[in-house]
């Protein structure tokens, strides 16, 4: 049953990729998981079925949110201008970034039973640098440097009266690079690599590929891999509407 259900899928997928091509003007915003230095057109939307959410305000500046932590009071907002257009001789660079914030409560017990409410504060916010350039007509590569940040404090009070605050920041960083084939009018592979920049080094690596499925539907499957000393195996699955 389990063989039967996964050809039926690879049928339909085959259908839809017969008649669905990605449109002209359709450039790759996005590898599997990375920004490419490439923004949304003025008007386009890009929907993601876990949450994602991508207005293009210009043809070179995009405005979007992670739409369902919303409803866990996490307002977050992400930005992606390109400052360079693509030409002949020069790739496009985009500059973007993205924050957030959320409080929580935390209930605790002194070692006199008295309950303590504790508050956390946490800010996280990146900012970063894409350059994208489109090699040959199915070929593109895209590097890019990220810069994250997080802030936190936290305070205890009892009755009402504060006991003590403490804050606590920190960073990492990480550079990004994507190699993405429009092997056909309806169908882009990826691939991509990430070398994190922390107190350890390490990289991770990706490939997935992505088919359009329709005029607007696009799907996305592929694997992420964090390179350790145990290799752990993530499988990705993205269904997304991109249209004017």
């Amino acid at each position: 049953m389990k063989k039967r259900s996964i050809f039926i899928v690879f049928l339909i997928l085959i259908f839809y990729s017969i008649y669905a091509d990605f449109r002209d003007d359709e450039k790759p915003v996005w590898g599997m998981l990375n920004d490419t230095a490439y923004t949304l057109q003025g008007g386009e939307w890009n929907i993601d079925l876990w949450g994602p959410v991508n207005w293009g305000i210009t043809d070179n500046l995009q405005i979007g949110t992670m739409f369902w932590i919303w409803f866990l009071q996490i307002p977050n907002l992400n930005l992606k201008f390109n400052l360079i257009p693509e030409s002949a001789g020069l790739p496009a660079f985009s500059i973007g970034g993205s924050y957030s914030q959320f409080s929580i409560m935390l209930p605790l017990t002194d070692s006199n039973g008295n309950k303590v409410d504790t508050k956390v504060n946490i800010s996280w916010f990146n900012i970063g640098g894409y350059l994208t350039k489109q090699l040959t007509e199915k070929l593109y590569l895209s590097g890019g440097y990220i810069y994250n940040g997080f802030n936190a404090s936290s305070s205890v009070s009892t009755n009402d009266f504060l006991v003590f605050s403490l804050t606590g920041t920190g960073n990492a960083s990480k550079i990004l690079m994507d190699l993405i084939i429009e092997s056909t009018k309806s169908t882009r592979f990826f691939t991509e690599g990430v070398l994190n920049l922390g107190n350890n080094l390490n990289f991770d690596a990706g490939g997935g590929v992505e088919w359009a499925m329709g005029d607007i539907f696009r799907l996305k499957i592929g694997i992420y891999v964090p390179v350790r000393e145990n290799l752990i195996y993530l499988p990705f699955i993205d269904l997304h509407w991109r249209f004017k």
